[in-house]
């Protein structure tokens, strides 16, 4: 039930969100004519959004409905920023990059962590496939209803944002309302490796010791993707700086992207358990590489269009293999939870990097399109990266859980 309403709510709020958010930067460009307050607006946000989640993250995990109904409240607030902008420039700018900030740290790792409840014990891709694409048919309808609407009248589209997002929260706030006084409810799956290792009392710094390598490695693996998750909107911002184009042009590049993700989800989850995709997400790495070569010299909007779906295809495959053993392996050390924590800090930290890089070109006067080879450059680090982080935390994760084995079995023999 949980995750029926789960993907109920991301269909519903993700035409919502995209409706304005994912033209914030656009709309603040259009306003005041300079692309680095644009950039400068994004540094701004994911900075905003890393130190809430500093501060928040124990309390969304534990109540993330709660925090998905208080990201109505930011919804309100960063939309009403964006409408006196031209007014109050810079504060305009600091407060609507604020609330948008709480907005994205409320919602993303709330609905991150109700997945990581919903499902079963085993997250593959087919599952993360299927709540994926419920995602991006919401994102498909935003952002062509928002494009087309933003160039007529930007009012209508905030609020009908807000009132759309509340129909979207209202089924899952009751149903929490309802079941959070249930032992069961919002509860962490747990593998057997970590009940023997609680009868273990020597392995206890172990569990820690590995715990803490796997979050790293794979904290640097997100944080060497995420380049990945910016692209689009460096590229509607440098081509919307050119002239001449609309947000409804925008929202199609964004789309392109979007529906290519949706169908290689539906493709790895058909994949994933008859073949080993290491070696497809390596390749998808290559791909990635070459395309963000080509999109920072081209401008022939149909090779574009092309360029972005392959990109989307690619993304996906990455997206999706790195999530899916990330999860898992930290479910073997009962720390399923915490590992989206540090999912979600390792990107936003790499967000705010990458957005100041940009505002650096921005300063500098040089087109924000090369930043896309920096983004390449992160992708060859990756086809090496990856393997290798891998390989790393299964040897780990073997070694620790034949201790466990062991160790358990001596402790039977003694009790008995």
């Amino acid at each position: 039930m949980q995750l029926k309403l789960l993907n109920y709510y991301k269909m519903i709020s993700n035409i919502a969100s995209n409706l304005v958010g994912a033209f914030v930067p656009l709309i603040i460009y259009n306003i005041t004519g300079s692309i680095v307050l644009a950039v400068s607006f994004l540094a701004m946000r994911s900075f905003f959004r890393l130190i809430s989640l500093l501060i928040f993250k124990k309390i969304i995990q534990r109540k993330p409905e709660l925090f998905l109904f208080f990201r109505l409240f930011a919804m309100v607030l960063y939309c009403t920023c964006l409408t006196f902008i031209s007014q109050q420039l810079f504060v305009g700018c600091v407060l609507c990059a604020l609330f948008s900030g709480l907005d994205q740290s409320f919602n993303n790792l709330s609905v991150e962590t109700l997945l990581n409840y919903a499902m079963s014990s085993n997250m593959d891709s087919k599952s993360i496939g299927r709540t994926r694409v419920f995602e991006k048919l919401g994102v498909f309808a935003g952002l062509i209803v928002g494009g087309l609407i933003l160039d007529v009248n930007v009012l209508i589209v905030y609020i009908m944002a807000v009132l759309l997002y509340l129909i979207a929260i209202l089924p899952l706030f009751v149903y929490y309302l309802r079941n959070r006084k249930k032992a069961s409810f919002n509860k962490e799956l747990v593998s057997n490796a970590v009940l023997k290792d609680k009868d273990v009392e020597h392995k206890k710094g172990t569990l820690k010791y590995v715990f803490t390598s796997v979050l790293l490695c794979y904290g640097v693996v997100y944080a060497g993707t995420a380049s990945l998750d910016i692209v689009s909107g460096m590229f509607n911002l440098a081509t919307m700086q050119t002239g001449g184009v609309s947000y409804s042009l925008c929202s199609m590049f964004i789309l392109t992207i979007d529906l290519a993700y949706c169908i290689s989800n539906i493709v790895m989850s058909k994949l994933d358990r008859k073949y080993d995709l290491l070696n497809v997400v390596r390749i998808a790495c290559l791909v990635e590489c070459v395309v963000l070569v080509a999109i920072t010299f081209v401008n022939i909007v149909p090779i574009i269009f092309v360029l972005f779906a392959i990109f989307g295809f690619a993304c996906a495959m990455i997206s999706a293999f790195i999530l899916q053993r990330f999860v898992q392996k930290s479910r073997i050390l009962g720390k399923s939870n915490e590992a989206l924590v540090v999912r979600e800090i390792a990107c936003v930290s790499a967000y705010v990097v990458l957005y100041l890089i940009v505002v650096v070109f921005a300063v500098l006067e040089v087109s924000i399109r090369y930043f896309f080879l920096v983004s390449a450059v992160t992708m060859i680090i990756s086809v090496f990266l990856i393997p290798y982080m891998e390989e790393r935390t299964r040897k780990m994760l073997v070694d620790y859980v034949e201790d466990n084995e062991v160790n358990s079995s001596i402790n039977d023999i003694q009790n008995k």
